[in-house]
């Protein structure tokens, strides 16, 4: 019941912040449709663009992994124990 009393109690600010966050994740749909259809158009014309815009993407896809699985494990966010250290450092 004490969530639901927190509701009650918030209900302005979470009303405030639920319409904040529907207007980022419109204007970010927004973006990125305005990005990817001229992208789409301009890699069905030329394979040499459609050969490099894959390589950009799949090399964007993967930096999350290149940022977080190797090097200084003070990077990763979440519990830092003798299994998660032992396991980060292997794959290095």
């Amino acid at each position: 019941m004490e969530i639901v009393r927190f509701i009650i109690d918030n209900l302005d600010i979470i009303g405030t912040r639920t319409i904040e966050h529907i207007s980022i994740v419109f204007l970010a749909v927004g973006i990125a449709i305005a990005t990817a259809v001229p992208i789409g158009v301009a890699i069905t014309q030329s394979k040499s663009t459609a050969d490099t815009v894959l390589y950009l993407a799949s090399y964007a896809a993967s930096t999350p992994h290149r940022l977080f699985s190797c090097g200084d494990l003070r990077l990763i966010d979440g519990p830092s124990n003798e299994l998660t250290e032992e396991y980060l450092t292997s794959s290095l």
